[in-house]
């Protein structure tokens, strides 16, 4: 939930009013399709290749780590007009 709720408005807030749909669009159908559709595969590898039933935890982690450093990089356009 917290995911869907600050996704949208954080999309919109990045990209210029003339490309916004198709860019809001291409990143996150992007993003989910790469992530979130090789996920179990790169799960599932981790623990054949390491034996240890955390590697999906130290997966989670490393996404989290390289998604807090990307919102980190965005800039704040809060104060800028939507169109």
């Amino acid at each position: 939930a917290p995911l869907l709720a600050i996704s949208p408005v954080m999309m919109v807030e990045l990209f210029p009013t003339d490309t916004r749909l198709t860019s809001y669009s291409i990143a996150f159908n992007i993003g989910v399709s790469i992530v979130g559709g090789t996920s179990l595969l790169v799960c599932t590898w981790l623990i054949d290749v390491s034996g240890s039933l955390y590697a999906p935890g130290v997966y989670l982690a490393v996404c989290s780590l390289v998604s807090a450093i990307a919102v980190g990089w965005m800039g704040d356009r809060s104060r800028e007009p939507l169109l």
